[in-house]
């Protein structure tokens, strides 16, 4: 099976960067006002002509100590100056979406199983079968198999998600959504399937593309034993949230992601789920031919044949 892969919030600039930036723009000018302080003390070639024999030289004379005392104070209120606007500025930002490293782990696993149903380009005459259902590593061959031919995810992509807390405190999740980020002309080939498996019963969520936006449409299990998965839903250290995403389409050759929406106390934000950093991606197969083949030397044959 594909490996769990963490999800990943939002890239945003960190404190440290503002930091930097504040403290700079704080410092700057108490930097310019001691340079020229400085230029006082430095002889200028009409200064030469008034040393002394001594080699001394009567207008650069050191800094009193209550000038010296005054330049560290003001350092140090640009100092203060610049932390108050770092914090300010922090609060400005967490007002809005949190960017901040959120409080949850979540992982999100594309499962391809039975019964690999794809949509490859072509036609299924010219098209060699799957490697057959007996492979060692079926799974990642059919995979392979699929992404050499230029095959995707026909009718509709299951994934897996775990969230967990980072700590005792709880999190809620508010709410999931699925963006499409891409939507293209239909693949012109046929959908290819294997009939393999067990009817596996899972929690799941079922998505439909093809509303716009797109909807839930129907939580559960398939033996109704199950309570619908129905936000919010509160989670911890202690206390894991699982389900399966079932993200479906009729006649989308649609590009999505998914999105965690949850709050903590005062703090809230949202986590992205992908393909390791890629959209997934959906192929409706309403309109295109459908053949079947158990693999290896079995050859395709059109659906009901």
């Amino acid at each position: 099976m594909t490996p769990t892969r963490p999800c990943r919030p939002t890239a945003t600039p960190t404190l440290p960067a503002i930091w930097d930036y504040f403290l700079r723009a704080q410092t700057l000018p108490v930097a310019q006002s001691l340079v020229q302080e400085g230029r006082s003390g430095v002889m200028t070639e009409g200064d030469q002509s008034q040393t002394t024999r001594d080699g001394k030289n009567p207008t650069s004379r050191p800094k009193k100590w209550y000038q010296r005392t005054w330049t560290w104070i003001s350092s140090g209120l640009a100092a203060a100056v610049a932390a108050l606007l770092v914090t300010q500025g922090a609060n400005l930002i967490n007002k809005g979406t949190d960017t901040l490293s959120p409080p949850i782990d979540v992982s999100v696993r594309a499962v391809k199983d039975c019964p690999f149903t794809y949509v490859i380009p072509g036609d299924a005459g010219s098209t060699p079968p799957p490697p057959p259902l007996e492979a060692p590593n079926l799974v990642e061959e059919r995979e392979k198999w699929a992404a050499q031919l230029g095959g995707v995810d026909a009718d509709a992509t299951r994934i897996d998600v775990t969230v967990r807390g980072k700590s005792d405190d709880p999190v809620k999740l508010e709410d999931l959504q699925i963006d499409v980020v891409g939507r293209s002309e239909p693949i012109r080939g046929f959908v290819g399937y294997s009939i393999c498996g067990d009817v596996v019963e899972v929690r799941y969520i079922s998505i439909d593309l093809d509303r716009n936006p797109p909807a839930i449409v129907a939580t559960g299990d398939d033996s109704g034993t199950e309570k619908p998965v129905d936000f919010p839903y509160e989670v911890s250290s202690t206390e894991v949230e699982s389900f399966s995403i079932f993200v479906s389409t009729s006649t989308c050759n649609c590009e999505w992601r998914a999105r965690l929406l949850w709050t903590s106390g005062s703090r809230s934000g949202e986590v992205t789920m992908d393909d390791d950093g890629t959209p997934f991606r959906t192929h409706g197969g309403n309109n295109l031919p459908r053949f079947q083949s158990q693999g290896g030397k079995d050859p395709w044959k059109p659906e009901g044949s």
